[in-house]
């Protein structure tokens, strides 16, 4: 489209290439060619180009690193289009790793909060993972897409690179300077638990095992600052700030934080397992064992019997709010035992702000003498973070109608309907218009939950597990990741990142079966990876009483991905 003033005093083009001539600067927002001189042509030049256009309707790319994007035998068109909006419409144009995003003349690994437009909400401050940029990394990682994945690890390369002595992360950075409490003055445990996390998914979602390796002892020291916490004759975490609600004021033995840290122990344990610390892993895993049995011993309120409260005083008093994200995130790594996990749901749900969309804060306001400095932004609202826990927790209890009818397909509806969301929502469900627009949250929650709760893709550091939380047959082809799942007739296909052996778990499968599976190169056409493996093997392997098959395979060669097939 050419660029002229036919449609104001700057034009206008959603495409340009400057065959002659140069704008002011490269890389930096201008005001077009409006200020450009004339450039002196030689009569007689000539050039050619050509270009490669695949133009579409929607707010994603449809070609991508391994081809155009297949729409036809993938997951449904709704359900497509939310995830790749919530990918490509936000977090992507979040990154500012390119030159001159940060700072003129340089290339700086940091991402802002929201897209640019031209400038950016939260102008100048980067990089929170608070969790923010745990959901926004995730997203992006989720992709399948090689290239932005290698910028979430630029992004998070950059925060290690400022831990201080005391193995504290940066909370986030004022343009390139790192700073270590959160805008309200508070010291949070977040930004240690979910820049660490962010880490993991990156191993996990690209297969580079050989990067974990070198980066475990960067990750040990900002581990231990949350290790540090934990007070012996408790077995739990004295918090100094709340985990992930900055303004919120929660300390001593907080259940934010402790419910966190236990799903956090868990997963440290597996990357110390991964890089060859079993004895490492051990110890965390005991150490988890016991704050989840410290928490719910002290933390569950024994009058009420359906919750966890805010915190725990050392001399034996509480604070409580009934705080929907400590007690989703308690859920979330399975602390209660069932009965009471249906009691906490149970409360939580006859809240009347719950779900105007996932998922609110708590079911008692935080006033101005509970939050900093009397900032009450965030007490009377719902988060996308909150959200995630919440869909975690109703699939590991089993409530797929709330999680489908309540917390998902809503925001499905949004991000295809707006593209672009606002950082809150009120009560009732409608965008909080005041607050920061064209965030990262919301859409990054809604890809999350698309690829890892709905569709059940869950990649581990030496396993793949297929975990459908609802779906019982569909094809799923989006970048580096290949699954075609049909419980019914209890068969399956699937090409992952990554090479070597994995522990390969898939659920929902008729139970106590015998099924053979098959590792080999596969057609190389397309959608599957067009350059595949020169591993073959097959084997045999019966599903348990719960319908789930595991069993030991190669997914991947110095030649590509294997295609691994299950039948009965």
């Amino acid at each position: 489209v050419t660029n002229t003033r036919a449609g104001g005093p700057r034009g206008f083009s959603g495409f340009q290439d400057v065959l002659a001539g140069l704008l002011p600067e490269a890389n930096l927002w201008s005001a077009g060619w409006e200020h450009v001189q004339a450039s002196q042509l030689s009569a007689g030049l000539s050039w050619s180009t050509s270009y490669s256009i695949a133009p579409n309707n929607f707010d994603f790319p449809v070609h991508g690193p391994f081809g155009d994007l297949p729409t036809t035998g993938n997951i449904a068109s709704q359900q497509l289009q939310a995830f790749l909006t919530g990918i490509y419409g936000s977090p992507v144009g979040q990154l500012c790793t390119h030159d001159n995003g940060v700072v003129k003349g340089q290339r700086v690994g940091q991402m802002a909060t929201t897209i640019a437009r031209p400038d950016y909400g939260y102008q100048g401050a980067y990089n929170f993972f608070d969790p923010d940029n745990y959901m926004s990394t995730a997203a992006l990682l989720y992709s399948g897409d090689p290239y932005l994945q290698e910028q979430v690890r630029v992004v998070l390369e950059r925060n290690g690179n400022f831990i201080n002595k005391k193995g504290q992360l940066p909370h986030h950075f004022n343009d390139v300077s790192p700073i270590y409490q959160a805008l309200s003055g508070e010291t949070q445990t977040g930004p240690n638990v979910f820049w660490i996390l962010s880490c993991l998914n990156y191993v996990r979602t690209t297969g580079n095992l050989e990067w974990l390796k070198n980066y475990m002892p960067k990750l040990r020291k900002a581990s231990a600052f949350l290790f540090n916490m934990i007070q012996a004759g408790w077995n739990l975490l004295d918090s100094p700030g709340s985990l992930m609600i900055d303004v919120f004021i929660r300390y001593n033995f907080a259940a934010d934080t402790n419910a966190m840290a236990v799903g956090f122990l868990r997963d440290f344990a597996e990357a110390e397992e991964a890089t060859g610390n079993a004895t490492g892993a051990t110890a965390l895993r005991n150490i988890a064992a016991a704050v989840a049995k410290a928490m719910d011993a002290m933390l569950f309120d024994n009058e009420t019997d359906d919750h966890y409260v805010t915190q725990l005083n050392p001399d034996g008093s509480t604070r409580d709010f009934v705080d929907y994200d400590a007690n989703f995130i308690a859920l979330a790594h399975g602390i209660p035992s069932s009965d009471r996990a249906r009691k906490v749901l149970r409360r939580i749900d006859s809240g009347r702000c719950v779900h105007g969309r996932a998922t609110f804060v708590s079911e008692r306001y935080y006033g101005k003498q509970d939050t900093t400095h009397g900032n009450i932004g965030d007490s009377w609202c719902s988060m996308g973070r909150i959200g995630w826990f919440d869909a975690l927790a109703r699939k590991r209890y089993g409530d797929q109608h709330s999680f489908d009818s309540l917390i998902l397909d809503p925001l499905i509806a949004d991000v295809n309907r707006w593209t672009w969301l606002h950082e809150r929502y009120h009560c009732d469900g409608t965008p909080e218009q005041n607050r920061t627009s064209h965030y990262f949250e919301y859409p990054s929650v809604t890809a999350m939950m698309l690829h890892f709760v709905r569709y059940g893709i869950q990649l581990g550091f030496d396993s793949i597990t297929v975990s459908p939380f609802g779906p019982t047959a569909f094809k799923y082809h989006v970048g580096n990741v290949h699954l075609e799942y049909d419980s019914q007739r209890s068969t399956v296909e699937l090409c992952m990142p990554g090479t070597g052996i994995r522990a390969i778990a898939v659920e929902h499968l008729e139970p106590n079966r015998s099924f053979v599976y098959s590792v080999g190169s596969g057609p190389s056409a397309a959608p599957w990876p067009s350059e595949s493996c020169g591993t073959k093997e097959s084997g045999k392997a019966m599903s348990s009483i719960d319908g789930i098959l595991t069993f030991k395979a190669t997914i991947g060669d110095s030649s590509g991905s294997c295609r691994v097939t299950i039948k009965p």
